[in-house]
């Protein structure tokens, strides 16, 4: 494992390409399961191979990646995220020391309001037109790699939300970008025909009023 890992954490870096990152995501998720080298994949240092994933998928350097191999590479990484949130315990716990916890809530924060800012078509003012543009014209933009990204990231949020240790302290640096998405989001994914039972109950815990959450965060500090 350590051997495979090594290979890993020298393949991500900031200047690598999207392929190669996919292909080293690959690797995580095959190895996500394995539950006795689940607990093994955080290595508590700066090699950690989390935190050099995070931060490649923070600073995106790779120019020539499209924006479809983007939003596909981030899909990836959410749903291997997703798998080891219900294997890897450890990794969450309050004891966890390395900075990849922290990086974990909000790279998932970034993702997440990323997408909402193409979904929601902040860049050009125009939601429907960002939203049609997000799917083929033989179907509709919920059935997207870009919506499906969307749809993970708050089911993984929502997660997190009850069970990293420390959520509020991670997400307070990026509460700016929380409090911005939170209440599009809602109204946004509130247009999908399809939502399961999960994703409803992460809206109606996640999704509400900016004051709400900020209310909260401050209450989750100082207690």
């Amino acid at each position: 494992l350590q051997c495979v890992l090594q290979v890993v954490c020298t393949c991500l870096s900031a200047d690598s390409s999207v392929r190669v990152v996919s292909e080293c995501v690959s690797v995580l998720t095959a190895m996500s399961d394995h539950q006795n080298l689940v607990e093994q994949l955080c290595s508590q240092h700066n090699s950690c191979v989390f935190l050099k994933l995070f931060q490649f998928i923070r600073t995106r350097l790779d120019y020539q990646a499209t924006h479809t191999g983007l939003v596909l590479l981030d899909l990836q990484v959410v749903r291997l995220l997703g798998r080891l949130s219900q294997r890897a315990d450890r990794w969450l716990n309050v004891e966890n020391t390395c900075p990849c916890s922290t990086e974990l809530v909000q790279t998932v924060v970034i993702l997440f309001h990323h997408q909402w800012l193409h979904l929601h078509g902040s860049t050009t003012g125009s939601a429907g037109v960002s939203l049609q543009r997000c799917s083929s014209s033989s179907s509709p933009w919920w059935h997207s790699p870009a919506a499906a990204l969307l749809r993970e990231c708050l089911l993984l949020l929502h997660w997190l939300l009850q069970h990293h240790a420390s959520f509020s302290d991670s997400c307070r640096p990026l509460l700016h970008m929380y409090d911005q998405m939170i209440p599009a989001v809602r109204e946004t994914l509130r247009k999908i025909p399809d939502l399961s039972e999960s994703e409803e109950l992460a809206l109606e815990e996640i999704c509400r009023s900016e004051g709400d959450d900020t209310d909260d965060m401050d209450i989750d500090a100082s207690s």
